[in-house]
């Protein structure tokens, strides 16, 4: 619901002439679950909101367990044109040496890093 109530506004704006980008956050369980590629996919279908404008975060340790099929999504949707960022870095199972196998177009640095 929210991350069609968030397109639906972005293509608002898109349609009006500012091409703002938008984020959302989604869950480790909503990262999971099945057909996610499908509901985004329709959901930008139905407000015509332009790939390039969506940005999806995801909190480090949702991508990092049970990585093959995880890695596979991350990539669909980099693939598909969404940006991805990378959330809260630091507080969980990444090294730095394992970003390189990630497709994150944004990594945000946990403040305990820092």
């Amino acid at each position: 619901m929210v991350l069609r109530s968030a397109c639906r506004q972005a293509a608002r704006w898109q349609r009006d002439g500012l091409a703002l980008r938008t984020a959302v956050n989604l869950s480790p369980l909503q990262f999971k679950a099945p057909g996610l590629l499908t509901t985004i996919r329709a959901i930008q279908d139905e407000t015509a909101l332009a790939t390039q404008l969506l940005e999806l975060e995801i909190t480090e340790s949702g991508p990092i367990k049970n990585n093959g099929p995880n890695l596979a999504t991350l990539w669909a949707l980099r693939d598909e044109g969404i940006r991805l960022g990378l959330d809260d870095f630091g507080t969980g199972y990444s090294s730095m040496s394992y970003l390189k196998q990630l497709p994150f177009t944004k990594i945000k640095v946990d403040q305990t890093i820092v």
